[in-house]
């Protein structure tokens, strides 16, 4: 079953501004690991890492999938950060990304990122 968890649980937690004509604009999830199988800190437990990564875009107001006008390119993964590039949607709003991360042992975390606001 996914997991979902709050934005402030990952470095990521920022909003990110689009203005009209804004193309591939990067915008980086640092998922931190847990630094030993005890630790509280960390979004990934210990030992794990993210194998592949799949995002989908939303209008925060209406609900509507606007992921082929607004994802540039298919999310990717190095080391943990995923980079999912947005253009501008064409219509002025706020949006939210939703990143399903399978996990190097078959398990998914499933993360909403409501902080995209296009001018």
């Amino acid at each position: 079953m996914a997991q979902t968890k709050q934005i402030d649980d990952f470095k990521g937690n920022k909003v990110i501004e689009l203005n009209p004509g804004d193309t591939a604009v990067g915008v980086q999830f640092e998922f931190t690991v847990k630094a030993s199988a005890s630790a509280a800190e960390g979004y990934l437990g210990y030992g794990r890492s993210i194998s592949s990564v799949v995002a989908t875009i939303y209008n925060d107001d209406t609900d509507a999938d606007v992921t082929t006008s607004m994802l540039d390119s298919a999310a990717t993964e190095s080391n943990n950060i995923v980079t999912v590039p947005i253009n501008h949607p064409g219509t002025a709003g706020v949006y939210r990304i939703k990143l399903i991360a399978t996990l190097d042992d078959t398990g998914t975390r499933d993360v909403r990122f409501r902080r995209v606001i296009a001018r």
